[in-house]
């Protein structure tokens, strides 16, 4: 998932976690019911307040999780960018010094130069 559409998402879960929170049920089931009384969505909701506050709850829960979750999570890993690697580079190689190329032969014959030199 891109960035940015992450972070949209993350906040539209975690706003809408927050308008859903249990605890706002006792203020929006009967405003609901009183709005919406005569109708046949009215009557269900009158009759089924246990059931919208399960479900309230499990998306409260859900929703924050997820959000938090999407909008804390990094979107890449720390020191993979080439230029934090170019940084980290240039600054464990002493100053005035240049890369240049790798010594001549492999590293086994390296170590067995060294050996027959001492021996």
């Amino acid at each position: 998932m891109q960035p940015r559409r992450r972070t949209i998402t993350g906040w539209c879960l975690t706003g809408t976690g927050f308008l859903v929170c249990p605890c706002h049920l006792v203020i929006t089931l009967p405003l609901a019911v009183a709005l919406l009384g005569g109708t046949a969505l009215g009557g269900w909701i009158a009759t089924h307040e246990s059931a919208i506050a399960l479900g309230a709850t499990l998306y409260f829960v859900g929703a924050l999780a997820l959000g938090a979750t999407l909008l804390l999570a990094r979107t890449t890993l720390p020191g993979t960018d080439k230029n934090s690697i170019v940084a980290a580079a240039s600054a464990c190689r002493p100053p005035n010094l240049s890369f240049g190329s790798p010594p001549e032969g492999t590293i086994k014959e390296r170590y067995f130069a060294g050996e027959e030199a001492a021996g």
